[in-house]
């Protein structure tokens, strides 16, 4: 079953009594007043079960959580400036590619021959 919004039960219960008292039917004009009184209900239960924490505290929170990272990313890159030895040896590349030993033409690392000579590549 959907979940009606409080304000829909609200404004059609307005225009319900008020459009149904110019026309003298009274039995829509009751239920254009339940309807009304149902939406105020609704609107009442949803602000007491809400938390009482506002969305900016939120919001300040996760920007506090964002500038304590970004400090600690801060202090890990002034640390690999300072000691250049220890980030040699973890930022190490692989090669990229195999030479061929019989026509020196250049090899992806997943070939088993040479795409140029054929030459078997160990």
């Amino acid at each position: 079953m959907a979940n009606i919004n409080w304000g829909v039960f609200v404004g059609v219960g307005l225009v319900v009594t008020v459009s149904s008292y110019f026309t003298d039917m009274w039995a829509f004009v009751i239920i254009g007043i339940i309807m009304f009184a149902y939406g105020l209900f609704k609107f009442l239960l949803t602000r007491l079960r809400t938390p009482k924490h506002s969305s900016y505290d939120e919001h300040r929170k996760k920007l506090e959580e964002k500038a304590r990272q970004r400090d600690v990313m801060m202090q890990k890159q002034k640390a690999m400036r300072r000691n250049p030895q220890q980030t040699q040896n973890y930022y190490k590349q692989q090669p990229k590619f195999h030479v061929c030993p019989n026509c020196r033409k250049h090899i992806a690392l997943g070939s088993n021959f040479c795409n140029h000579c054929g030459f078997r590549v160990r």
